[in-house]
């Protein structure tokens, strides 16, 4: 990090750090990259589109570490920042993904709030700027939001209708998170309509999934741990390759002074002798 100058720069990389640290949900360091981040964002100019993009994720992370923490309140006044932010970067079809993500936060604050309708207009929110960024993903995500907000209001069928939107747009995207959530909902909602073959159909679909996911999750630590430890291994015969040589350094440097003192020793005697038979000519003569 030392050798990065430039605050866009160093920013831009602390950001990819603090989110990758609260996926993993180690909040206090994220948190506190978040903090250097701040910092940075101070030396760069208010014209600047990339400060704004910056703050803006900065922002929207706190809210989700937040929110996590069952703060919904805390973590409604950070997204709100995040939103002012992205708002403010120019075009605007460079935020739309990122308020997609954001207004689908907020509609789970207002839910967890029991604010039902600033849920639902979030939702709405959400799906707007995921279509106008194409954003399948994102779409099916809020749609499966918005179904959140008619089933705690006991309209079943018309949550079904958007979970199906969500399904159909999460086909072939193979994110299994966003299906797990979305098979998880729609056997929930025709658990509540008391159709158990339905329900039995998609809460099956809901565990295979779930199981799948946490296998490649598992699958995925473990190709992380094989990855640390060969590059420790790596780092381990780097620092013995460089001991040696640094070794072979000192006994070949080591080997060069003795052989210089040596010479030293023997020139002054050399010159010791020659004068001890100057001075005995001298004596002699």
């Amino acid at each position: 990090m030392g050798e990065i100058t430039n605050s866009d720069t160093k920013a831009q990389i602390l950001i990819s750090i603090a989110i990758q640290y609260q996926q993993m949900e180690v909040f206090n360091k994220s948190l506190s990259f978040l903090d250097e981040i701040d910092q940075h964002s101070q030396k760069m100019p208010d014209s600047s589109r990339i400060k704004f993009s910056v703050l803006g994720k900065a922002y929207a992370v706190r809210g989700m570490i937040y929110r996590s923490q069952l703060n919904p309140e805390l973590a409604l006044s950070k997204f709100t920042i995040a939103v002012k932010n992205f708002e403010k970067i120019a075009p605007a079809l460079q935020s739309n993904a990122n308020l997609s993500v954001v207004f689908y936060n907020i509609g789970y604050c207002y839910l967890d709030l029991n604010d039902k309708n600033k849920a639902e207009e979030s939702f709405l929110n959400s799906i707007n700027f995921a279509q106008k960024e194409k954003a399948r993903s994102l779409e099916a995500f809020a749609y499966k939001g918005l179904s959140d907000v008619y089933m705690k209001n006991a309209k079943h069928l018309e949550a079904l209708q958007l979970l199906s939107k969500a399904d159909s747009l999460a086909a072939n995207i193979s994110d299994l998170l966003l299906n797990e959530g979305i098979y998880k909902v729609i056997a929930e909602n025709y658990l509540a309509l008391n159709d158990i073959n339905n329900y039995n159909i998609y809460n099956q679909k809901y565990l295979q999934t779930h199981f799948l996911r946490e296998q490649n999750e598992l699958q995925s630590i473990n190709t992380s741990i094989d990855n640390i430890q060969k590059e420790n291994k790596k780092n381990i015969d780097e620092i013995s390759q460089s001991q040696t040589k640094l070794d072979s350094f000192i006994i070949i440097f080591g080997a060069i002074l003795v052989i210089l003192f040596l010479f030293l020793i023997w020139k002054k005697r050399q010159a010791n002798r020659l004068l001890q038979e100057k001075i005995k000519v001298i004596l002699n003569s």
